[in-house]
């Protein structure tokens, strides 16, 4: 399996905020990568 995955955020209302930002990506990252990890165990307890 493989994954990618690229994130650009850009513009004045970006920078103004970039911890914030920053924290919300990480933090959605995190729980994308624990959700395909789910999955891919998952599936893998199937085969």
């Amino acid at each position: 399996m493989l994954v990618r995955t690229e994130e650009s955020w850009e513009g004045e209302p970006v920078r103004a905020q970039t911890e914030t930002l920053q924290v919300a990506l990480d933090e959605s990252l995190r729980d994308w990568l624990q959700n395909l990890k789910h999955e891919a165990e998952t599936r893998s307890n199937l085969e």
